[in-house]
C-alpha cells in the first residue's frame, strides 16, 4: 500500500504542474488498477 503512494508522489513531482497533472492522475489510476489485477492474479496462482 505504501509503495502505491510513493509511486503517485514520484509521478506528480516529476511531471510539471498544469494540465498535465490531470493526465498523470488518470495514468496513476490505470497503473493502480493494473497492479491490483496483477496482485490478484499472483495470489490466485499461489
Amino acid at each position: 500500500m505504501s509503495s502505491l503512494s510513493e509511486t503517485q508522489r514520484r509521478s506528480s513531482e516529476t511531471k510539471p504542474e498544469g494540465s498535465s497533472v490531470k493526465a498523470t492522475h488518470s495514468e496513476t489510476k490505470q497503473e493502480v488498477l493494473a497492479r491490483r489485477a496483477f496482485n490478484a492474479a499472483s495470489r490466485t496462482r499461489r
